[in-house]
C-alpha cells in the first residue's frame, strides 16, 4: 500500500532484478521490469497509471516515454510535493538521496495503511473510521517527535516529520524541520523541492525563489525553470516568468511545459507568440486538447472566428466526456454563422451527457436561439426558454442567465416577466450594465418613467467606465470551472 501521495518504499531487498507492477481502482496496471538492484545501491522508480477509459497515447519528443492522455485532463497544472518511490543515491537532477532509518520506514509505512485501512472499513463505519484515524494519526505525530528528539541533528528525523505535516498540509509547521533537514543535508532533491512548495503554499514568495534559484545553480531542470516561472507569475513578475517558462519549454518540450509557456502569453495577451508556440506544441502533441483549447483561444483573440471553432470542436471531440472543453466550445454560439450547427451539435450532447450541469443548458439555449443570424428558430422557442429556465433553477446565482430570459421574455413582448428577470440580474450582478440598459427600456414600456431614468443613467456611468459585458469578450484556459 502507498501512502495517500502515492510514496512507496521497499526496505532490506536483496541483490537482484526486480519488476514493480501498480494497480488502483478505476486505473490500467503499470508494470516496470529489468530493475537491477545491488545493495546498497538504492533505486527510484516512478509509475504512472492511466485511467481505464484512457485511450489515445502519446509519444513525447524526447522519446524516453509515454505520455497517457486520461479523459480527464487537467488544463492548469498545479505544482506538486515530489513524491518518493524507492530511493537513489543520486537522482536525475543530480542531487544525493540518503536512505531513512528503519524506524522511519516503519513509521511511513503505518501512515500509508492508516489510509488503505481506512478505505476498507466501508461507509457504515465512516464515522468511527475517521475518529481512529486521527488517534492513529495523532499516535504517528507523537512517534516521529520521539524519533526527532533521540537524533535531532539527523537529515531523516527531521525531513520525516516536515514530510508528515505536508501530507497533513500543515506547511507552516512542516517547513522548520524540512529547513533544518536542508542544512543537515544541502544536496537532497526531494526536501529541496517540497520546501519550496511549501512556501509557495503559505505565499512566500521571496524564500521560494532564493530556494529555487539556489537549485538551479546546483543542476539545471526544466522542472525548476517552470516553478520559478510560477513563483514569478504569482508576483507580477510577467517578463520574468515568461522567460523561465520558456526555459523550461527548451529544456524539455513536454506537453506541459510547452502548455504552461504558451497559456502564459495567452493570459497578458501575447496572442499571436501563443499562437505560434501552440502550434509548434501541437505538431508535437496532435491529440492534446488542453493544447487545442489553447489554440482556439489565441485564434479568437485575435478575430479567427472559424478558425477558432474548428480547433475547440476538436478539443471535444477529442475529449466527449469531459465537461471542460465544452465551456468553450459553448461562448462560440454566435462567432461563426457557417460552423454554427457543429457548435449547437456538441452543446446539444453536452446536455445529453450533464443534463443537470447549469452552463451546459445555458448555452445550448443561447446556440439555438443566437446560433443562426438571421435565420427564424421560432420553432425553438419553448426548447430554448425551457433551457434557460432550467440553466438558472440549476445555478440560481447565474446572473447572465437571467439577463438572457430577460431578453427572451421582452422579444415575446412579456414586458412583466422580463423585468422581473432584468431585476433579478441586477439584484445579483449590481454593475450589469446592459441589464440595467434593458431595465431602463422596459420600464419606459410600462409608463415607470423615473424608474427607467435612474436606471438609463447607471447604464450611462457603468458603460462609460468601461464594464466587462460592454467589451469584446476576452478569456483564457485559466477560467475553467472546476
Amino acid at each position: 500500500m502507498t501512502s495517500p501521495q502515492g510514496r512507496y518504499l521497499f526496505a532490506s531487498l536483496k541483490r537482484g532484478v526486480y519488476g514493480i507492477e501498480a494497480e488502483a481502482e478505476g486505473y490500467q496496471r503499470a508494470f516496470q521490469d529489468q530493475i537491477a538492484l545491488n545493495p546498497p545501491q538504492k533505486v527510484s522508480v516512478d509509475l504512472s497509471l492511466a485511467k481505464t477509459n484512457t485511450r489515445v497515447k502519446q509519444t513525447p519528443p524526447s522519446g524516453e516515454g509515454a505520455d497517457i492522455l486520461s479523459q480527464e485532463a487537467a488544463f492548469s497544472d498545479a505544482p506538486k510535493f515530489k513524491q518518493s518511490g524507492i530511493e537513489s543515491s543520486v537522482d536525475p537532477g543530480g542531487y544525493s538521496t540518503p536512505g531513512r532509518t528503519e524506524t522511519t520506514n516503519r513509521l511511513l509505512q503505518a501512515a500509508a495503511q492508516l489510509k488503505a485501512e481506512s478505505a476498507r472499513s466501508g461507509t457504515d463505519a465512516a464515522d468511527k473510521s475517521k475518529t481512529a484515524q486521527k488517534k492513529n494519526l495523532a499516535a504517528l505525530e507523537l512517534n516521529l517527535r520521539q524519533v526527532l528528539r533521540r537524533n535531532p541533528n539527523t537529515f531523516e528525523a527531521n525531513h520525516s516529520l516536515g514530510e508528515f505535516y505536508i501530507q497533513q498540509g500543515k506547511l507552516a509547521l512542516a517547513i522548520p524541520y524540512m529547513e533544518r533537514a536542508q542544512q543537515i543535508q544541502p544536496s537532497h532533491y526531494v526536501n529541496s523541492f517540497d520546501l519550496a512548495l511549501a512556501y509557495i503554499g503559505i505565499q512566500d514568495l521571496s524564500k521560494a525563489r532564493n530556494q529555487i534559484q539556489q537549485m538551479l545553480q546546483r543542476k539545471e531542470t526544466a522542472e525548476l525553470h517552470n516553478l520559478l516561472a510560477e513563483v514569478e507569475e504569482t508576483a507580477g513578475n510577467y517578463l520574468v516568468a515568461a522567460q523561465e517558462y520558456q526555459r523550461a519549454a527548451h529544456l524539455d518540450p513536454s506537453e506541459k511545459n510547452l502548455f504552461d509557456w504558451g497559456n502564459q502569453l495567452l493570459l497578458h495577451q501575447a496572442y499571436e507568440s501563443a499562437a505560434q508556440v501552440l502550434s509548434r506544441a501541437l505538431e508535437l502533441y496532435p491529440r492534446s486538447a488542453k493544447l487545442l483549447i489553447g489554440l482556439g483561444i489565441s485564434h479568437y483573440s485575435r478575430g479567427y472566428y472559424d478558425d477558432a471553432v474548428k480547433v475547440l470542436c476538436r478539443a471535444v471531440d477529442l475529449q466527449p466526456n469531459d465537461p471542460r472543453p465544452y465551456y468553450f466550445v459553448g461562448k462560440m454560439f454566435n462567432v461563426s454563422e457557417t460552423l454554427s450547427e457543429d457548435v449547437t451539435r456538441r452543446l446539444a450532447h453536452f446536455v445529453r451527457l450533464y443534463p443537470q450541469n447549469a452552463l451546459a443548458n445555458y448555452y445550448y439555449a443561447l446556440s439555438l436561439w443566437k446560433g443562426k443570424r438571421g435565420e427564424d428558430s421560432q420553432g425553438d422557442l419553448n426548447q430554448i426558454e425551457s433551457l434557460l429556465k432550467k440553466a438558472i433553477l440549476l445555478d440560481p446565482g447565474m446572473a447572465e442567465g437571467h439577463f438572457q430570459l430577460g431578453v427572451f421574455y421582452s422579444n415575446q413582448q412579456k414586458i412583466a416577466e422580463a423585468i422581473q428577470q432584468y431585476e433579478m440580474a441586477i439584484k445579483l450582478q449590481p454593475d450589469f450594465a446592459n441589464a440595467h440598459y434593458r431595465l431602463g427600456q422596459a420600464y419606459q414600456r410600462t409608463g415607470r418613467k423615473a424608474q427607467a431614468q435612474k436606471h438609463l443613467e447607471t447604464y450611462q456611468r457603468l458603460h462609460s467606465a468601461g464594464r466587462p459585458e460592454d467589451k469584446q469578450v476576452i478569456f483564457t484556459v485559466n477560467e475553467i470551472p472546476r
